[in-house]
């Protein structure tokens, strides 16, 4: 929140603090032993939160005006101890959410927007009470009724739930916000990507950045009409010739949608001794030694797919090279020729990218097993 080593005035500490954590009795008493323990004056701190209750009831009055645009039924629980925050996915922005204040559970299923596909999650302080005091205080309680979703996104895991609602109204417990454009087929929606034919320009990652790329981000695909998402991961395991020592596998996940289609593992290193199962062995192929200039660039996948891959700085679409053993590769074909590109269609770092697999598989097995 604050610069390092930047001073700052008592009263600004106190609104900032409020700001951010909203006025509840912990945080007050917060402040208080925080001024005490440093021998400040603690009457500033009643001067300003006398002022924060004057504005608050401005700001209810203000929400009250708004009612109608933003579906708020009644005076705002600021103790949230019944209310309710209905999250709405827009499909043509996904990267923006609304939200809408209801003061209790039966107004949310009164107004039913759920059965449309719309708003279709919907937090309350029980079920995950941070995202809940954080919407509140740093959105509604301000005004507002718009925020991007990457802010949710940190709020919401495996320890922190949320609930979505069917177009029947059961409720589910996920671990992320998915758009689903038809709810009853659990069909996820991902952003749509530019179709158009359009010149391809810029260099590729370098294969450090590409390394560090990969493994903290899933990559989907448009992979001759398929859309593939790439999981790559880096695996500890124990050396097999080097007793007390570890040693790391490369490996690699291929999905559509939730479903796994493919396995396999990759390297980076050229000519470098890496680990198989059976051992080790060297990159042998005439590519990776005589075409310099594109194997600097790439990974080498074996497996599902036998290709090298390269991704371009833009994130717009990687290139692939299909590979063969060395001893069938043609000497004077340059792999340049062999080029392919591909469009990226999604990309989400990996951590979210789980979540949303996971969502998704709940959502459906309910799905069935209410059918």
């Amino acid at each position: 929140m604050f610069d390092k080593w930047k001073t700052i005035s008592a009263k600004r500490y106190i609104t900032d603090i409020i700001d951010a954590y909203g006025q509840g009795d912990t945080i007050i008493q917060s402040l208080y032993d925080d001024f005490e323990k440093h021998n400040l004056d603690t009457n500033i701190i009643r001067k300003i939160t006398k002022k924060e209750k004057k504005k608050k009831k401005t700001l209810v009055a203000k929400k009250k005006e708004n009612a109608r645009i933003s579906n708020y039924s009644g005076e705002l629980d600021a103790g949230g101890a019944k209310g309710v925050i209905a999250l709405c996915l827009n499909e043509k922005n996904l990267n923006k959410v609304t939200l809408s204040y209801f003061n209790d559970l039966s107004t949310y299923k009164k107004n039913g927007s759920f059965k449309n596909g719309e708003c279709n999650y919907v937090v309350d302080k029980i079920l995950n009470e941070v995202l809940f005091h954080f919407l509140l205080t740093t959105t509604l309680n301000k005004g507002k009724h718009e925020i991007k979703k990457k802010y949710i996104d940190e709020y919401v895991d495996w320890t922190r739930e949320i609930n979505y609602v069917t177009p029947e109204g059961k409720f589910i417990e996920v671990v992320a916000l998915v758009f689903f454009k038809e709810p009853s087929q659990t069909q996820e929606v991902v952003e749509k990507s530019d179709k158009k034919k359009k010149k391809l320009t810029g260099k590729p990652f370098s294969k450090k950045k590409l390394v560090s790329f990969i493994l903290n981000n899933v990559i989907t695909i448009d992979y001759d009409g398929k859309k593939e998402s790439y999981i790559f991961k880096k695996v500890q395991r124990p050396c097999q010739f080097a007793s007390g020592s570890s040693c790391w596998k490369f490996i690699y996940e291929v999905l559509e949608g939730t479903k796994i289609v493919g396995k396999g593992t990759w390297s980076f290193h050229k000519m470098a001794m890496h680990q198989k199962d059976e051992g080790y062995e060297e990159d042998q192929s005439k590519f990776a030694n005589l075409n310099k200039t594109l194997s600097k660039n790439s990974i080498k996948l074996s497996g599902y797919r036998n290709i090298y891959l390269q991704v371009y700085k833009k994130q717009d679409r990687v290139s692939t090279y299909a590979w063969v053993p060395g001893v069938y590769e043609d000497p004077k074909k340059d792999k340049k020729d062999e080029q392919i590109n591909r469009e990226i269609v999604n990309i989400t770092p990996s951590k979210d990218f789980e979540k949303r697999i996971d969502t998704i598989r709940l959502v459906k097995l309910e799905s069935i097993e209410g059918k």
